[in-house]
């Protein structure tokens, strides 16, 4: 398998505060130094923060729920319900195994997507804290 130098990049992952900084060459090509990157879909940062990641998420919802209100404002509850279902929750839920946010901070950013989608929808929603999924 051959490497391009030019596409490759290095992250560290740690939780310090002052982290080790070692300049990685390939074929005699620097690497570059992220402190994000997006794997897969999901954001990773170099201290495993999820708050970057529940922040695309939610926005990426927000926009979803804005086309869908905007476009299915006169059908019936339970075609809003399906797209709901087929739409937006597949976007609050992707990958949610890995970033199952424990901080109550990123949970209640979370919460007021699916309360601003009860609001529109007139339906009851919740997600349990730890079982987004």
């Amino acid at each position: 398998m051959r490497f391009q130098p030019t596409k490759c990049n290095m992250m560290t992952l740690t939780r310090k505060k002052e982290t080790i900084r070692f300049d990685y060459t390939l074929k005699n090509t620097k690497l570059e130094f992220l402190t994000s990157i997006k794997y897969l879909g999901v954001n990773i940062t170099h201290g495993l923060n999820w708050s970057k990641h529940v922040n695309e998420t939610c926005n990426k919802a927000y926009k979803t729920l804005g086309l869908l209100k905007r476009n299915l404002s006169f059908c019936p509850q339970d075609v809003r319900l399906q797209a709901y279902k087929g739409l937006i929750r597949p976007i609050l839920e992707y990958a949610s195994t890995a970033w199952d946010p424990h901080q109550l901070y990123l949970q209640d950013q979370l919460e007021r997507v699916l309360k601003k989608i009860s609001k529109v929808y007139n339906i009851k929603l919740q997600l349990r804290p730890g079982k987004y999924v």
